[in-house]
């Protein structure tokens, strides 16, 4: 059973969270009670910013249709994400799909952790039904295609950017997507209200990125391949952690920290990527480059 379902519809029940914050630099909105889309031809419509605008639709659908060959049916779930009206954008990055002769591309959002800066590094597409997950199976329930960035069911966060006034305006949106894209959920959702600047995932107060806290804890720097970090106090054991990400969100390197100067060595390939340390629910992200 749904927990909460809209067919075309836009979305009002958001409550607006962040009125009474002094200086706020992040507009929070929670979805009470969440978005569930479970049933064939389900969609949600999104206004961000409440300016009478779509910005974002979200979707799932399933069906059936035969193979090329033999007509042999299959089943199929499709969650998708589309950016709606003129100056919306979702974070992601084409690819190819068809064989010899019949490729095509499609536009896949990323599916990004929590703590991942969402900006100008990233890359964004206002393309609408831009596949979230596309599961099919054959009758005997075998997975023939699996594509897209979210399609193991989990929760993450969509990348959102907007142009208003020729400056662009950075959020983000919670979302849980089923295992093999049987439903999404739709959580919660943030963004930027400085023009031009960017937000972390997950951030609700515009505080997360740039804790106090959190900068004090930890100084991140890099240095060809070798990544250079200094904590400022001795750490609990197994609760100080450094990730690496790339630039789609995609995890690639992890170690536990401990107090004190640390240098590690980075096996990465050459580019740019997002090192993320957290300590008790603190967290700073810091972009680095391997050369």
């Amino acid at each position: 059973m749904s927990k909460f379902t809209l067919t075309d519809y836009t979305l009002f029940s958001a409550v607006f969270l962040q009125t009474q914050v002094v200086n706020a630099q992040v507009q929070y909105f929670d979805i009470e009670p969440d978005v569930v889309l479970d049933e064939d031809n389900a969609s949600y419509l999104l206004d961000i910013d409440l300016d009478g605008n779509i910005d974002l639709k979200f979707g799932h659908s399933e069906g059936y249709y035969n193979s090329y060959w033999g007509y042999v049916p299959r089943y199929f779930d499709i969650v998708f994400a589309g950016a709606l009206d003129i100056g919306n954008w979702i974070a992601g990055s084409y690819a190819s799909a068809g064989g010899s002769g019949s490729t095509y591309y499609t536009y896949r959002p990323y599916r990004l952790p929590f703590g991942y800066p969402i900006g100008v590094l990233l890359s964004f597409h206002e393309e609408d039904d831009q596949y979230v997950s596309l599961v099919v199976v054959s009758p005997s329930g075998d997975i023939i295609k699996d594509k897209g960035n979210w399609t193991e069911g989990a929760e993450g966060y969509f990348g959102v950017r907007m142009e208003r006034e020729e400056h662009y305006y950075y959020g983000w949106l919670r979302a849980t997507v089923a295992d093999s894209a049987k439903s999404i959920t739709i959580h919660d959702y943030a963004y930027e209200t400085i023009a031009d600047q960017s937000i972390i995932a997950g951030d609700t107060l515009g505080t997360t990125a740039i804790s106090e806290s959190s900068s004090q804890l930890f100084e991140i720097n890099c240095d060809g391949t070798t990544l250079f970090i200094h904590t400022n106090i001795a750490l609990n054991a197994g609760n100080a952690e450094l990730i690496i990400y790339d630039l789609s969100g995609k995890y690639v390197f992890s170690k536990q920290l401990s107090g004190g100067n640390q240098s590690i060595q980075l096996t990465l390939q050459t580019g740019i990527y997002i090192a993320t340390c957290k300590y008790n629910g603190d967290i700073i992200s810091k972009t680095i480059s391997i050369l």
